[in-house]
């Protein structure tokens, strides 16, 4: 499964919990959430990883540590 697959995944999971869902949305923080859903009470963001290094590179991006910088 690629990483566009699972993205696409999360779009319509989002889409069926929430009132609007986007998926790579560029914002004005550093961070492009793969998906990111909007619903009265909040918000769900989802991040897919295709591999374990992959997923242990994330935790050390900026927006991760300070998490201020990013999206949600």
């Amino acid at each position: 499964m690629t990483h566009t697959d699972l993205v696409d995944i999360a779009e319509k999971w989002l889409l069926s919990r929430c009132g609007f869902a986007f998926k790579e949305l560029t914002t004005f923080a550093q961070e492009t959430p793969d998906a990111i859903g909007f619903r009265m009470d909040g918000t769900i963001l989802i991040e897919c990883k295709t591999s374990r290094p992959y997923f242990h590179a994330d935790k050390r991006k900026s927006f991760r540590l300070n998490p201020w910088q990013g999206v949600g």
